[in-house]
């Protein structure tokens, strides 16, 4: 299954951010559709660090499930650099966050 979500990125590359924009929550745009219609969006070093305080306030909540969780999210974008390492490269010269 992973290596079919993986093969969708690679037609995609704009699909790379939209998580943010869903833990953004920003006014008006719905991150699904900036997946379907491959708009480019690429995260404000603020976007970021809420992105960190979200990660952190996870920890702080959920504790060793917390963890895990990250963990689990951590492994899974290893998966995926590791197939595109193995297949020639990134689409856009970038590894997966």
């Amino acid at each position: 299954m992973p290596a079919l979500q993986v093969l969708d990125r690679r037609g995609s590359p704009a699909g790379r951010w939209p998580a943010r924009a869903a833990i953004l929550d920003i006014p008006g745009v719905d991150a699904f559709s900036l997946v379907t219609s491959a708009t480019p969006f690429e995260p404000s070093a603020q976007a970021e660090a809420l992105v960190r305080k979200q990660r952190d306030l996870i920890l702080r909540t959920y504790g060793r499930e917390g963890r895990q969780l990250l963990r689990d999210g951590s492994d899974y974008v290893r998966g995926i650099n590791d197939w595109f390492r193995a297949h020639g490269g990134f689409p856009d010269g970038k590894e997966f966050t």
